[in-house]
């Protein structure tokens, strides 16, 4: 027989008081945790991704023989961008004063076709007009995508010191989705691959040619008897940039944030989800291996293909800045090595800084404040006294020197 034993109502209440309290203290606990944890995370990013290691020239800091690119200075543009081109009619809204060193002024233009993926075809963009600037050479800032505010950040470290720059605000996909998407369910595979390289092909083209127009209408504006261009291109931002550098003859200097050329190579290793079902629909339905797919692919993307242009530019010029984490590893990773080094061998094994524990989007912790620079130790005397970012770093004591020289 088993009997049943009520406890005393006042008990029962106290118990579920004390239960409550209980639950309470340890959800507490757990969260207290949690904020500790992230807290912790963070800092321990932020040091680990401001060490960078950069690589010089000098054959003995590194033990790597500098080679020279055939740079032949040209006057002409390659074949593929050789088309008429038009001012753009830029829209211009109100001049907004920042701070006491830069005002700031949106604009916005067509692009010069009209295409079935409408986002490509508008182009905005953010001018930085410094108050005191004795240069009159432009600097465009190009980012991966319209809500990259590094871009912004590298935009306000430039306008601060005195330079005129440009921020690219409006978004570009060279590649969309659905064209991904077609080529994983498609049954006729070659034609899917066709129509998405093509669309590539075309998209770049186009974004090159606005590029250029722009170009055209600030030489007219601001400097007729000559401008002078320094591009900054950030992930996707760095492909477009460097194919404007090896295109535009007005560009001076190039400077890739997590970000080469190489696309071919980009598409075959970059572990990005989006990438996979493109390379994987060639390699298996076509039955190619990864060499083949690979050489299919170059082949397709040459007349886009920065490297493709690289005795045109002046190797010594472009200054490459990559996310370890970013080339080798599986998490937040976009941009591999192996079209990193294709790319620094392509322009003649100039600078190139590596930030050994950082990421492709998790990189931008590493252009704030508190960093370490080998072989210049030196430089964490120099961040906690002088500067106050890495980006700042970057810009002043690596990109102007050379982009300025």
């Amino acid at each position: 027989m088993l009997l049943f034993s009520l406890p005393d109502r006042k008990k029962l209440v106290n118990l579920k008081i004390a239960n409550y309290n209980f639950l309470l203290k340890g959800e507490w606990m757990r969260r207290k945790k949690l904020v500790f944890l992230s807290v912790f995370c963070f800092f321990a990013i932020q040091v680990q991704g401001c060490i960078a290691i950069s690589i010089k020239t000098n054959p003995y800091l590194t033990g790597l023989k500098q080679t020279e690119n055939s740079f032949i200075k040209e006057k002409t543009l390659p074949e593929f961008f050789n088309i008429p081109r038009s001012l753009p009619d830029i829209k211009f809204n109100e001049l907004i004063d920042q701070d006491r060193k830069f005002s700031t002024q949106k604009f916005s233009f067509k692009s010069w076709k009209n295409t079935e993926y409408p986002k490509n075809d508008t182009i905005t963009g953010t001018l930085y007009l410094p108050k005191k600037s004795e240069n009159r050479d432009l600097f465009i800032i190009i980012p991966g995508t319209a809500e990259d505010k590094s871009a912004a950040f590298v935009s306000e470290v430039l306008a601060g010191l005195g330079y005129r720059a440009i921020r690219i605000d409006s978004g570009f996909r060279p590649l969309p989705k659905k064209f991904i998407e077609v080529l994983a369910e498609s049954t006729d595979t070659t034609s899917a691959f066709n129509n998405a390289s093509d669309f590539m092909v075309n998209a770049m083209q186009q974004r090159i040619i606005d590029l250029m127009r722009l170009n055209d209408f600030w030489e007219i504006s601001m400097n007729p008897t000559g401008l002078k261009v320094h591009v900054i291109g950030i992930s996707l931002g760095g492909i477009i940039g460097s194919l404007l550098s090896v295109t535009d003859t007005r560009v001076q200097s190039l400077m890739m944030i997590n970000s080469s050329a190489g696309i071919a190579r980009i598409l075959m290793d970059s572990k990005m989800s989006g990438f996979m079902p493109f390379r994987n629909s060639l390699m298996k339905k076509l039955g190619l291996s990864y060499q083949e797919a690979y050489l299919l692919i170059k082949e397709k993307l040459k007349e886009i293909e920065p490297i493709t242009y690289a005795s045109r530019f002046n190797g010594k010029k472009i200054l490459i800045v990559s996310g370890g984490i970013d080339m080798i590893s599986f998490i937040d990773t976009a941009i591999p090595y192996s079209s990193t080094k294709e790319t620094w061998e392509a322009f003649g094994k100039q600078e190139w800084i590596i930030m050994p524990f950082a990421g492709h989007v998790s990189s931008f912790i590493s252009l704030l404040p508190f960093w370490l620079e080998f072989p210049n130790p030196i430089d964490l005397i120099y961040t906690f006294i002088i500067d106050n970012s890495y980006a700042a770093h970057l810009i002043k004591n690596h990109f102007l020197p050379m982009a300025l020289k």
